[in-house]
């Protein structure tokens, strides 16, 4: 995982969800133009944890108890 964005409720995960983007070229900052790769967010919904035992995704229930 990259980055995560609480407010937004999305998380930047490495190699997941790759867009392609049109980049202009500028000399000035020394980038090249063309069509460049790079990743996007993806909703935290989609996201499961990993067992560290058996490397299976694993699926977390969240509940509330009232008192």
């Amino acid at each position: 995982m990259l980055r995560v964005y609480p407010d937004t409720g999305r998380l930047l995960v490495e190699h997941v969800h790759v867009v392609k983007k049109h980049v202009k070229e500028n000399p000035q900052r020394r980038v090249k133009g063309g069509i460049a790769e790079q990743e996007a967010t993806i909703n935290r919904s989609n996201v499961m944890l990993v067992c560290p035992s058996c490397n299976q995704p694993t699926r977390v229930a969240h509940s509330l108890k009232a008192m």
